[in-house]
């Protein structure tokens, strides 16, 4: 059932990510960096600038942090239960602190 959902998720993300990358992409605007209209609208009309200060105080990142390591945990619980998904490479993978450098050079 995961492979099978796993799978479904991979055609679908095909279909939706033209129209995410679309709906969240800057354009320079005179004050620096905008974004999309709509998106300002469903934020009660905040600026890109506004968004970023309001998620930066938040420490949205450690909850996005905190987020992936919750689901990483419920991936694991359920590769335990099947055998042929406990055949995947165990390494630990990349450090947080990696991907802090990957995230802020992007």
């Amino acid at each position: 059932m995961l492979l099978r959902l796993l799978a479904e998720n991979r055609r679908y993300q095909r279909i939706r990510n033209g129209r995410l990358l679309k709906e969240i992409a800057l354009t320079e605007g005179p004050d620096g960096p905008q974004c999309n209209p709509d998106l300002s609208k469903k934020t009660g009309g905040l600026s890109y600038t506004e968004m970023v200060a309001m998620a930066d105080e938040a420490n949205f990142r450690h909850a996005l942090w905190q987020i992936a390591e919750a689901i990483a945990d419920l991936f694991e619980q359920v590769i335990q239960e099947q055998p042929l998904l406990q055949e995947l490479p165990a390494d630990d993978g990349p450090t947080w602190a990696e991907l802090t450098k990957r995230w802020q050079k992007g």
